[in-house]
């Protein structure tokens, strides 16, 4: 993708996909990376041009990536602005946002914690050249006095 406005997405749940921006290689030429995820979503509940809406416009869709910008601290400026810029990130250095929620049903066993739910949207991608547990050693059989099979 070239420029930012063509990051935005909402989830498809009918078409889930991954992201993953490549820069280098294994020595077999396969892409060394974070593989983006899309997992669990939840959408605003608010209108559009609600004043909150507008200053919590990250919202509005789950990913976002745009240019590195370093001065971002205008307090008029967010996300949906920079946005509209719609500068170039066709070999740039970028910044992704993926904006993730819960809906989530309380259960008494989530008073006064919520121990039930987790999400997570990054993984790992060919960081090592091969499975590295294949280099542990073979479990050791140990025989406790007062178990049996």
């Amino acid at each position: 993708m070239k420029s930012h406005l063509q990051t935005t997405r909402a989830i498809d749940k009918k078409s889930p996909k991954s992201y993953r921006k490549v820069v280098n290689e294994t020595k077999v030429g396969n892409h060394i990376g974070y593989t983006l995820m899309p997992g669990s979503v939840a959408g605003s509940l608010l209108w559009e041009d609600d004043h909150e809406q507008i200053r919590g416009g990250f919202s509005n869709y789950n990913v976002w990536v745009a240019p590195l910008y370093v001065d971002q601290a205008h307090e008029e400026d967010n996300l949906a602005q920079w946005t509209l810029w719609n500068r170039e990130i066709e070999d740039k250095d970028i910044v992704l946002w993926y904006t993730l929620g819960f809906h989530h049903v309380p259960l008494q066993e989530d008073c006064p914690i919520m121990p039930t739910i987790s999400n997570s949207f990054l993984r790992p991608a060919n960081f090592f050249e091969h499975n590295p547990v294949l280099k542990l050693k073979s479990p050791k059989l140990v025989k406790w006095l007062n178990c049996s099979a």
